[in-house]
């Protein structure tokens, strides 16, 4: 969830200095005070949402038998990463791949 959010305030930041260069005259009427607060709770709220309502919901994992590590005879639940292709694609593109592609074309113009 932080690195989510770090990620995207840093887009915000960047579109928030594309905005004051390409109009700096304008700026303080676009960019109040309020339209600030509200970008950084709807950026946490998005990281919050995309982070803790899939796992709560159990939508990140497969619907596959735990992993069984037997050691000495006893079997142990093996400590895996195992996360459905759905979740891992729509996540990592709102994490990393569309801020990517925001800051790239934003740095460029």
């Amino acid at each position: 969830m932080c690195s989510t959010s770090s990620i995207l305030n840093l887009c915000a930041i960047s579109l928030d200095r594309y905005i004051h260069i390409k109009d700096p005259l304008r700026y303080t009427r676009w960019v109040t005070r309020r339209v600030a607060i509200i970008t950084i709770a709807a950026i946490w709220i998005l990281a919050a949402f995309l982070s803790f309502v899939p796992i709560s919901l159990g939508l990140h994992r497969p619907n596959e038998p735990l992993a069984i590590e037997i050691r000495n005879g006893i079997e142990y639940p093996m400590c895996a990463l195992d996360l459905t292709p759905t979740y891992a694609v729509v996540s990592s593109c709102i994490s990393f791949y569309v801020p990517c592609i925001v800051l790239v074309g934003i740095y460029c113009r």
